[in-house]
């Protein structure tokens, strides 16, 4: 009904929207914030509709052309970052990544304890430049695009349908990360003990540098513990495992064709 509401607005002259008219209430509204609350109280029921649509609890929105709009509309991912404060997995918080015709270039370090999930509308359209540190919390991301380093030290963090061009990817601090549905990644190192790798669907992981330049994948030696299981995975280089970690491996791939840049 909302779309429709919103349709009408867009589409036809003010003659024509049945019903728009100022709500009837006692106090003058200047400087009430226009929040769920005050739409659902104040106003004809008309613009309520808009109103919450417009304003959905618990999501920020990010995009370069919200520039002075204000919670929660925000020109850069950090600043989404900042308010969407949460203290626990029943707190759950969404920042929806707008396209953008470059990229957004701002580096983040992530390390709210909360449980925030940040939303792309494409991998190739919503890109991350900056490098990204993850240090606590549950961080998840969707349909979002990467092209610099990211690191995981701690809390959870989970890519699902994401893409990483450029940079590598580095995992330490007993932390737990699922890469899930990814079409292309950098070159994954996991050291420290007591980590958790879930690698599932993955289409192309790419090969490191220096010692791992045949590498796509690489358990340092001496780690201890952690859990490791990689599902139909296919890397363009090895999985090297030199300190004999025990590895779930199915339909693993390696040496594949590396995929071309785009």
């Amino acid at each position: 009904m909302a779309d429709t509401i919103i349709t009408a607005l867009r589409d036809n002259p003010l003659s024509d929207v049945v019903n728009i008219t100022d709500a009837s209430y006692p106090a003058d509204p200047a400087g009430t914030s226009a929040n769920h609350s005050y739409f659902e109280n104040n106003v004809h029921n008309y613009l309520a509709i808009l109103g919450k649509h417009a304003l959905p609890s618990r999501t920020f929105e990010v995009s370069q052309a919200y520039a002075g709009l204000g919670d929660p509309f925000f020109e850069t991912v950090y600043a989404a970052y900042q308010q969407a404060t949460g203290t626990s997995s029943s707190n759950k918080l969404l920042i929806k990544i707008k396209s953008k015709g470059s990229s957004y270039t701002e580096a983040l370090t992530l390390n709210q304890s909360g449980h925030i999930t940040f939303k792309g509308e494409t991998e190739y359209t919503s890109v991350l430049s900056g490098a990204i540190t993850i240090t606590a919390g549950v961080h998840i991301f969707i349909n979002v695009g990467f092209n610099n380093n990211i690191t995981v030290s701690g809390g959870t963090a989970i890519f699902i349908n994401c893409t990483q061009l450029n940079g590598v990817f580095t995992q330490s601090g007993g932390s737990t990360v699922i890469l899930s549905d990814c079409r292309s990644w950098g070159f994954i190192g996991v050291s420290g003990n007591s980590n958790t790798l879930f690698i599932e669907n993955m289409k192309a992981i790419k090969v490191g540098t220096g010692g791992n330049i045949l590498n796509s994948i690489n358990l340092d030696s001496g780690m201890t513990g952690g859990v490791y299981v990689l599902s139909n995975v296919r890397l363009e280089g090895l999985l090297s495992n030199a300190g004999g970690l025990t590895v779930e491996e199915s339909q693993l791939k390696e040496n594949a064709t590396s995929r071309p840049a785009y």
